[in-house]
């Protein structure tokens, strides 16, 4: 069977994203990637990456999620999977909603033989950053799986702190990549078990600047799958503007396999992990992303669930 088509979003975190004067070594290694058919780059034309002339096929026209760009979409799928590409990577102004991209990914992707790796955001430290902790900057921010920032070195000390108080979990590149072929690694930030191989945060990143944006939560008992679901509908519900993003691992009492939930907003995804079953089932853990979430309550529903 034909391994599936790995498909990243790159957005811009800021407006004013430029590369006059320099451009910069992570553009030059996509645009010579593109070239060489290894990746397949998509740039909407309001990007930096795309105005900069850098080998890549321009998306023109709106960001919004429409008939035209689902169109552009499933075009720029089949082309890349009639090519030797190992990856596809669509390059998106701050403009586009985050979450309705990558929700529009992980329902219309897997139909078109191909899935969703990664949102990789985009940082130019010599443009205004400082706006990270507020609004829609940080929103982004939060879904960012990797952040890659560049120009400005003189801005890097104080940029990396910022960067890990909004989102600890993100993995930050720093200008370019240190081999080409780094470009080419799956990410599998959307993958079923990535709840198992994300590494616990430290409660000093979790808790800066006084809010709770990303939480991991983890138990060893098995949770009642009726009560779980009740909670989770609870969740919806209350957390709706709170909760951007969720994943957990799941252990029932009445399934030999884990639960994986995922959710983007309010897209949720719910489906028994078939691989682990007869094998010793892992412990049951939760990956939650938002703002000021009320996490002594939710942990209370979740252990309640143990009961």
């Amino acid at each position: 069977m034909k391994t599936p088509l790995s498909v990243a979003l790159w957005f811009e975190n800021q407006n004013d994203i430029d590369f006059n004067p320099r451009i910069p070594m992570w553009a030059r290694q996509l645009a010579q990637a593109h070239m060489d058919q290894t990746i397949r780059v998509v740039a909407h034309e309001h990007t930096a990456y795309a105005r900069g002339g850098l080998s890549c096929h321009v998306m023109k026209g709106e960001v919004v999620y429409d008939d035209d760009v689902d169109n552009q979409v499933t075009l720029r799928v089949t082309n890349a999977q009639a090519t030797s590409a190992q990856k596809l990577i669509f390059i998106l102004p701050a403009r586009a909603s985050v979450a309705l991209w990558v929700q529009r990914m992980l329902m219309d992707l897997p139909s078109h033989g191909a899935k969703f790796d990664e949102v990789l955001m985009l940082m130019q430290l010599d443009r205004l950053w400082d706006n990270l902790p507020d609004g829609l900057a940080r929103e982004r921010m939060l879904f960012a799986d990797r952040v890659l920032s560049f120009d400005g070195d003189v801005y890097k000390p104080d940029f990396v702190p910022y960067m890990r108080a909004v989102n600890p979990l993100a993995v930050w590149i720093d200008d370019g990549f240190s081999q080409d072929a780094d470009l080419l690694l799956p990410i599998h930030a959307y993958a079923s078990d990535a709840p198992q191989w994300r590494q616990p945060i430290k409660k000093a990143d979790s808790d800066a600047w006084g809010t709770r944006k990303v939480v991991y939560l983890s138990f060893e008992l098995q949770l009642d799958g009726e009560k779980l679901r009740h909670v989770l509908d609870d969740w919806r519900a209350q957390y709706a503007n709170q909760l951007l993003r969720l994943q957990a691992m799941i252990c029932l009492k009445s399934e030999p396999s884990p639960l994986y939930v995922q959710s983007i907003c309010h897209l949720w995804a719910v489906d028994l992990v078939g691989f682990w079953q007869g094998i010793d089932a892992p412990k049951t853990q939760f990956w939650l992303w938002g703002h000021d979430l009320p996490v002594a309550q939710m942990r209370a529903q979740i252990e309640a669930c143990t009961a």
